[in-house]
C-alpha cells in the first residue's frame, strides 16, 4: 500500500493498493504516481512498476519485466520515461506512453521491445500479452473499484457479492 498524501494540509490523498509485496520505492509523473516492488530477502511473485492516476486511485499501466525487487526508480515528465533500478542486476527503461519496456543492459540488443504472455499482476490467474494488459486490466475480477453507495473498495468480485448482499448503506423505500 502507498499513500499519497497533501503536505500543506496533511490530508490523505489517495491510497494506492495493489502490489502484493511491499513499496520499495516512488517517484511521480505528472499527475501520476509511479511506484516499485518486490521482495529483497525471498523470491517475490510481484517485481512490478505500477503506474497510477492520483486522482481515480485506479492503476493506469502495469510496466513488468524485472526478475527481482524494484529497489529505485526515477521518471522522466518530458520524455514519459520510467528508469528502474533492479535487484536482478538491471536497470529497466519503460515508455509510459506506450507500456513497452526497452531492455537496456550489456547482453540484451538496445530499444528491442518485449512482449510474452504473463500472469495478471493482480492475481486473477490468466496469462496476457504485454501489450492486452490495460484492456484485461479494465475487466479482470481483481481489479480495486468502489461501491457507489457506501465508497468502501474493493474487488470488482467482491463488489458483485457486497451489492448481491445489500451494501448496509443502501437505502430501501417501504411500498406499504
Amino acid at each position: 500500500l502507498a499513500k499519497v498524501w497533501d503536505l500543506r494540509g496533511g490530508k490523505l490523498i489517495q491510497a494506492l493498493s495493489g502490489h502484493k509485496e511491499s513499496v520499495n520505492c516512488c517517484g511521480f509523473l505528472g499527475e501520476f504516481a509511479v511506484t516499485g516492488c518486490g521482495n529483497r530477502f525471498w523470491e517475490s511473485r510481484d517485481n512490478t512498476v505500477i503506474q497510477w492516476d492520483i486522482n481515480s486511485g485506479r492503476h493506469v499501466k502495469f510496466h513488468r519485466g524485472a526478475t527481482d525487487a524494484v529497489m529505485s526508480l526515477a521518471c522522466s515528465r518530458e520524455k514519459q520515461m520510467i528508469v528502474a533500478a533492479c535487484m536482478d542486476k538491471h536497470v529497466r527503461l519503460w515508455d509510459s506512453s506506450r507500456n513497452i519496456r526497452k531492455k537496456r543492459d550489456k547482453s540484451e540488443a538496445e530499444g528491442s521491445v518485449e512482449s510474452k504472455p504473463a500472469a495478471c499482476p493482480l492475481g486473477c490467474g490468466l496469462h496476457i500479452e504485454n501489450l492486452n494488459l490495460d484492456q484485461h486490466l479494465e475487466r479482470c475480477p481483481n481489479r480495486l473499484v468502489q461501491c457507489n453507495v457506501c465508497n468502501t473498495k474493493m474487488t470488482a468480485q467482491e463488489l458483485e457479492m457486497h451489492q448481491k448482499a445489500g451494501c448496509e448503506e443502501q437505502s430501501y423505500v417501504c411500498e406499504l
